[in-house]
């Protein structure tokens, strides 16, 4: 698969991984190897604090705003928004 079509359905699905594993006809698991060897996808747990503060503020608050704008899944990226206390 072409790291195209991965971000494709990220994108198309909202960052919802489930969704994009139903999009390209894969199981989660299968998503979770593409998205690890996929170095264009970037990961909630690697972005840094001040990153995701700034777009937090600049969005308001806004998950799915904040999803769109960092391109992350949004379960991983409330779990860092709590990690980082910014709620």
């Amino acid at each position: 698969m072409r790291e195209e079509e991965l971000l494709d359905a990220l994108r198309r699905s909202r960052w919802d991984l489930k969704a994009a594993a139903e999009l390209l006809g894969v199981s989660r698991t299968s998503l979770h190897v593409l998205v690890e060897s996929c170095p264009r996808v970037r990961r909630a747990s690697h972005l840094p604090h001040d990153e995701i503060a700034r777009c937090y503020r600049e969005r308001e608050g806004h998950i799915d705003e904040i999803v769109e704008r960092l391109e992350v899944s949004k379960r991983a990226l409330l779990r860092r928004i709590r990690e980082l206390r910014l709620e």
